[in-house]
């Protein structure tokens, strides 16, 4: 983050668990007649926790973003760490904290009981910056093992997903960037920075007069420690590939910017962390589309350090937030009932005008179109402020010129044609005018509006509901640009509706109905007469597995069933010559649902061929010129887009039907990299009746060579999910002496199986 390039960075404070209803009334009436000291067995509780109007982050750990300069450790009532559901609502309640806050008298006294004294927990001398373990429940622990999992899994790196850029915020510095859309509650990067641990608040205090203006920090579960993070200014951070870009974000400043993350602590579990662990995580609070700045609010006490530290920052940037959403709002309805915008410019005037990249000049000063468009940009006002020219300050090539007319559109009372003539007009009562340009993001082929184009256009803005129906659908897919989104979505309806719908099962063509190869041939001929252009991704996996009926450019047979099952359908082909075939009865048997046909037929396939699933996987790709052996889905299996059918897949499939490694051939096929592929393919929520330790055994399995401590915790984190409860709150050094005679003992057992013919035999 950089404000005026004065290298402001932050992290946040998490205050703590609290007591039972009467432990915390007892300990906040004593704190205020000042009887309580701070203690190494108690933590301070931020008094932001007790604000109505704090900008707190509550969370599973009761966080709240506070900056630690602005807070002292005898600030706030000292409370247990105990957790209990009735002093949360008691935190919770805004009438009940006035209450706390205000009364002086202390509630009445109770009879005393004997209280059990915790043991203190000391901090690791030969590890200065060692953390306590400290557990929740059992329930809270596997939430946050998910959500642990989550984030490691979606934050990206610079470069990633992300970029560092110039502010669109005026001398503001650079500014972090989304090269991709995130969707709400996603996790984009972490805030990269150098990990210090402080004793006190003192020292956070002069570790900021030293280093930066502005230090933020978080308390760590460390007693009476302060965690800072000191964040990086350039995105070159030597001796690492991966950076993320959290201390890149600016506070947005006006209304016009408003803020689209949050921060989001997360306590680590290896000290140091592992490269994918992060203490401090910025989720996504809106769907932020491509290219968007991202912004986070900083807490008000923040701005008020500017005051200080850099008072003509704070004189240019903080006094336009007196104009406010709901009072622009009230100054937008006066201005367009007076038609007299001067009043709004001028409240305005020192409100910076954010360098959006949309606009095609940049602006310093604001003015009425200007002013419609932010305040539509900004959500603040709805697309009835638009009008024609504020369409003239916006790049047709942007998605927010598409966005801007689609919705001044939409508010019009004129029929498609009428829209089509007007829009496409270039004089006006004798005298020359600049019709409104068509989007140039990739949606539309032509140049000029077509009644079509309007469709797509408030079909894909979400401003009207729109039905192509006949000879308007392929219309509309004709002045579609094929890389857009849409375009694939209406081919596939397109294609759907020309093709022998199944009556019996869902997602289904079967082209083994009547008439079924008719209405197929059909279907080849309308894409090729109406010179659809097959998908580049079809292009690529089925032109060279056409039979040279046609050329690769137009439409096959192949290609289409490949489209159709890349989008869901299943597809059931007529018998013809190929009935006997193993792989489609497996297919035809997957299809129709029959679990035991299908595992009767697996498992004589597997064993036919030796139970060589490499082999299986190459074979049944090139008989079916598909993905390879179709699986009847399983509960808690969740296989891999890229290669749903691989040697890990058809492994875990021969276990879950078989339930167990009953022979040598098949222990031969479990190797590492196997085993790792069907742990990953098993989820949290996988259940063999037949072999209800599979995960644990399996996770001994991979890690049972290993001698490093480090290398077998780095295994193990990467299959997180499979860790038993019983071993989740131990170190990895007691792991690995749990886990390891476990998976040598399995080992020796597994060498002894007999082959698969004498397995046979047996059985």
């Amino acid at each position: 983050m950089a404000v005026n390039n004065t290298g402001i960075h932050k992290g946040f404070q998490r205050s703590d668990y609290v007591g039972s209803n009467r432990l915390a009334l007892q300990m906040l009436a004593k704190s205020q007649q000042s009887l309580w000291q701070p203690s190494p067995d108690t933590y301070s509780l931020s008094t932001a926790t007790f604000s109505s109007d704090s900008d707190s982050t509550r969370s599973l750990y009761q966080r709240s973003c506070t900056p630690v300069d602005s807070m002292s450790e005898d600030e706030g009532p000292i409370i247990s760490r105990k957790r209990s559901a009735a002093c949360r609502r008691l935190l919770s309640s805004d009438s009940e904290e006035s209450d706390l806050e205000t009364s002086p008298e202390p509630p009445p006294a109770r009879k005393k009981k004997k209280l059990v004294k915790r043991p203190k927990t000391t901090q690791s001398k030969s590890h200065p910056q060692a953390f306590s373990k400290r557990r929740s429940s059992p329930q809270n622990t596997s939430t946050l093992r998910l959500l642990r999992q989550r984030a490691r899994k979606e934050a990206r790196a610079l470069g990633d997903g992300i970029k560092v850029g110039p502010s669109t915020l005026p001398n503001a510095g650079n500014g972090l960037f989304t090269t991709r859309a995130f969707r709400k509650g996603e996790f984009i990067t972490w805030y990269h920075g150098e990990r210090i641990l402080l004793g006190s608040t003192d020292k956070v205090s002069r570790f900021k007069d030293e280093r930066n203006p502005t230090v933020w920090g978080h308390r760590a579960t460390v007693v009476k420690n302060w965690l800072v993070i000191d964040g990086i200014k350039s995105p070159n951070v030597p001796g690492t590939d991966r950076v993320g870009g959290g201390s890149f974000m600016n506070d947005g400043i006006s209304v016009f910017c408003p803020p689209n993350t949050e921060l989001v602590p997360m306590e680590v579990e290896h000290n140091p962390p592992l490269e994918n662990e992060h203490d401090l995580l910025v989720r996504a609070t809106q769907t932020i589309p491509a290219g968007e700045e991202c912004f986070l609010k900083y807490p008000d006490r923040q701005w008020l350090r500017f005051k200080d530290d850099a008072p003509e920052a704070y004189a240019r940037l903080l006094e336009g937030q007196q104009t406010n959403a709901s009072w622009i709002t009230q100054q937008v309805h006066w201005c367009r009932f007076t038609d007299n915008w001067q009043p709004l410019e001028q409240a305005l005037a020192r409100t910076p005008v954010p360098a959006w990249p949309e606009l095609k000049t940049p602006h310093t000063h604001w003015h009425e179109s200007l002013i419609r468009y932010g305040l539509f940009r900004a959500g603040i006002m709805s697309a009835v402020i638009l009008q024609r020219h504020v369409l003239d300050l916006l790049n047709p090539a942007s998605d927010w010129y598409f966005l801007a007319v689609a919705g001044y559109g939409s508010r019009l009372t004129m029929s498609e044609k009428e829209m089509v003539s007007e829009w496409n007009r270039d004089h006006k009562d004798g005298h020359p005018i600049t019709p409104i340009p068509v989007p140039r993001n990739g949606v539309f082929q032509t140049d000029s509006w077509t009644t079509a184009n309007l469709r797509i256009l408030f079909a894909t803005a979400g401003q009207r509901e729109c039905d192509f129906e006949g000879s308007r659908l392929m219309l509309t897919i004709h002045g579609l640009d094929p890389s857009d989104p849409m375009y694939d979505e209406l081919l596939l309806q397109y294609i759907v509706r020309g093709l022998p719908v199944s009556a019996e099962h869902a997602q289904t063509i079967d082209f083994s109905q009547p008439r079924g190869t008719e209405m197929k041939s059909r279907m080849l001929t309308a894409l090729r007469n109406n010179r659809i252009a097959v998908p580049s991704s079809l292009l690529n996996s089925s032109s060279s597995e056409s039979e040279g009926e046609s050329e690769p450019s137009q439409w096959n047979v192949p290609q289409l069933h490949a489209y159709l099952r890349k989008h869901g359908w299943q597809v059931v082909e007529s018998l013809g010559n190929k009935g006997t075939s193993i792989w489609f009865q497996l297919d035809q048997a997957a299809l129709k649902g029959e679990s035991d046909t299908y595992s009767t037929l697996f498992l004589k396939t597997c064993r036919s061929k030796a139970c060589n699933f490499q082999s299986m996987a190459r074979a049944s790709k090139t008989c079916r010129t598909t993905d390879g052996i179709r699986f009847v889905p399983v509960p808690g299996a969740n296989y891999p887009e890229d290669q749903p059918c691989n040697r890990a897949a058809l492994l875990f499939q021969y276990i879950h039907r078989v339930g167990a490694i009953d022979c040598q051939e098949v222990y031969q096929q479990a190797n590492q990299e196997t085993l790792h592929g069907v742990l990953e393919i098993m989820q949290p929520d996988y259940h063999n009746p037949q072999w209800p330790t599979m995960a644990r055994d399996l996770l001994a399995l991979v890690t049972c060579d290993i001698k490093s401590v480090k290398s077998f915790g780095k295994k193990l984190h990467r299959h997180e999910q499979h860790i038993p409860d019983d071993l989740f709150d131990l170190t990895n050094e007691k792991r690995k002496d749990i886990l390891q005679p476990e998976g040598r003992r399995l080992a020796r057992q597994l060498k002894q199986l007999p082959d698969l013919t004498t397995a046979l035999a047996k059985q």
